[in-house]
């Protein structure tokens, strides 16, 4: 996550994502927040980021995360 928050685009995303959880906790939004980041300039940059926050977040998710928010089922 540092390293996210250290790359604008990356920032970007974590800022979609935050919208995600708080707004419509979906695997639709979470993968319109991937698209969007990938999109930019430095997007191969930008996905392995985010790519390595989902690595890290979703192999630890417990089944009670689905219940507020799946973003591990992309």
């Amino acid at each position: 996550m540092t390293s996210c928050l250290a790359n604008p685009g990356c920032q970007a995303w974590l800022l979609c994502t935050q919208g995600c959880f708080e707004d419509d906790p979906t695997p639709e939004c979470f993968r319109s927040c991937d698209t969007a980041a990938s999109a930019g300039s430095n997007g191969e940059q930008v996905e392995s980021l985010y790519r390595a926050a989902y690595e890290c977040t979703c192999t630890s998710c417990e089944e009670t995360c689905e219940a507020v928010a799946d973003p591990c089922n992309l």
